[in-house]
């Protein structure tokens, strides 16, 4: 049996966009990420990972420098105030 086959894929859970934030927003709490980062310890795929930074960089929650070819993403004051509260059990509609 082939563990993505049709007869277990609807037991596979799909994150919310929430717990997505969430979680890059914790990462970057620890340090400044580059993106290939973000993907790999977020377990997304790239153009997800690009379009997610985007929507949270027009909210003011992460900034993304550019120092000798290499992107950084860094967490903002807003996105720290975001992150607190959504762990203290806040609800957001980031990109509704």
């Amino acid at each position: 049996m082939w563990l993505f086959g049709s007869e277990n894929r609807s037991k596979l859970k799909r994150r919310q966009r929430a717990e997505i934030v969430q979680e890059i927003l914790s990462l970057l709490c620890d340090h400044p990420c580059r993106i290939t980062e973000i993907v790999r310890k977020c377990n997304l795929n790239y153009e997800s990972a690009l379009s997610m930074l985007e929507r949270l960089k027009q909210r003011d929650m992460v900034r993304i420098t550019e120092d000798g070819g290499v992107k950084r993403v860094n967490i903002t004051e807003k996105g720290i105030t975001t992150l607190n509260q959504m762990l203290s059990g806040g609800r957001f509609d980031f990109f509704g």
